[in-house]
């Protein structure tokens, strides 16, 4: 049996509770430690329900997590630990970037007033705490910025990739359907012509004088068969008929050798052209062969309906 795939909630939830684990690890290592100072079990456990929050709402606030765990900072030195990975969850999970550099911007302008101005900092003491504030919070910050915007590369060169694979499959349905409907627009033309001169040649046979009844019969049926399946030819496939470069008639057929094969189905055609004129183009001659098929399919259809109703009042 298959394992079921965990839900996105599910992993987001244990993950939240990794990182509180490891983010709160230096700060209840610290506070478990001897010697505990006043207040130690309320701050440890203060200290850790901020930490807590600051995950739990990391995802929706991510600057809001990060200026919580600065300001712990300044209660539990612990807390230095955390800014690195707040930084660069704020870098990945921040869609802007002035938010969050204004923020740094005014914890660097406070922590420079309070320490310079009111506490009366050294030099060198000052140095180091805008140290850790770079280090720890600036340039883990710019790295996430940074893998964020790798990831949003990446997913939009897979969406251009999806893009042009599925402007790539329409192309080639597009072009399997304009040759599917070539197919059937030669498939309705030849067939078409075909069936037809069957059908007058059946019908020529129906009215022969010297044929049995019973061939004369089946001659009919014959007729009437091919005419319905001539018919229904034209139904299915002519929707379809649109103009295209190919031909599936016979290759190397020529006007000429059309005509002589209606001629030999029973009709009275007959062919002039100017000798002198030479090879026409090919398109050219794809077209006229088209035209004098059209034309001669249409002429054994209007004989064929003509001999059958003749042989109707003959019958009556």
């Amino acid at each position: 049996m298959e394992a079921q795939p965990t839900p996105p909630a599910v992993r987001r939830r244990a993950g939240d509770l990794l990182l509180w684990a490891v983010v709160a690890a230096p700060v209840a290592y610290a506070g478990l430690t001897p010697p505990w100072p006043p207040h130690a079990v309320p701050l440890l456990a203060g200290s850790l329900a901020l930490l807590g929050l600051a995950v739990a709402f990391g995802r929706r606030w991510p600057l809001a997590a990060l200026l919580a765990v600065v300001l712990g900072s300044l209660v539990d030195g612990n807390f230095v630990f955390a800014i690195p990975v707040f930084s660069y969850l704020a870098g990945r999970r921040s869609a802007g970037a002035g938010r969050v550099a204004a923020g740094f911007a005014a914890v660097a302008v406070a922590g420079t007033a309070v320490n310079l101005g009111l506490l009366g900092t050294n030099p060198g003491t000052w140095f180091l705490l805008a140290s850790v504030l770079l280090f720890a919070g600036v340039f883990p910050w710019l790295l996430g910025r940074l893998r964020r915007q790798q990831r949003a590369l990446a997913e939009a060169g897979a969406r251009h990739a999806e893009a042009e694979e599925r402007e790539r499959r329409a192309a080639v349905e597009r072009v399997r359907l304009r040759e599917r409907a070539r197919i059937a627009q030669d498939m309705h033309d030849s067939l078409g012509h075909d069936l037809s001169l069957i059908a007058l040649r059946a019908a020529a046979l129906e009215l022969a004088a010297d044929l049995p009844p019973a061939h004369r019969a089946a001659a009919g049926e014959l007729r009437a068969s091919v005419a319905t399946a001539t018919e229904r030819l034209h139904d299915i496939i002519g929707v379809l008929r649109e103009e295209r470069s190919g031909s599936l008639r016979p290759a190397g057929e020529t006007v000429a050798e059309l005509v002589d094969g209606a001629r030999d189905a029973g009709l009275s055609v007959e062919l002039r052209s100017d000798p002198a004129a030479g090879d026409l183009p090919p398109l050219l001659a794809h077209a006229v062969h088209r035209v004098v098929r059209e034309a001669l399919t249409n002429a054994a259809r209007y004989a064929l309906n003509t001999m059958t109703r003749r042989y109707k009042l003959i019958c009556l």
